[in-house]
């Protein structure tokens, strides 16, 4: 799971480790991990509970705060 952007636009990439799965989902300028936490949310109802989340955490602070660490413990 990261983010990227191109030609000015953002998008949440996830990507299924067993199946190599992409999701390309736009997120427009809206990067909050609320945002984040909504589409990965919608992934989980379609596809079912990640068991292990890897993300890019250095540089996208979405996945590193306590508001994202407080959802996965649940």
């Amino acid at each position: 799971m990261d983010l990227c952007e191109l030609d000015g636009n953002h998008y949440l990439i996830i990507v299924e480790y067993f199946s190599n799965f992409i999701a390309v989902v736009p997120v427009k300028k809206d990067t909050r991990t609320s945002t984040i936490l909504i589409h990965s949310k919608r992934n989980v109802a379609r596809y079912g509970i990640m068991d292990t989340i890897i993300s890019d955490k250095d540089n996208d602070h979405q996945f590193t705060n306590s508001e994202l660490r407080d959802i996965i413990k649940k």
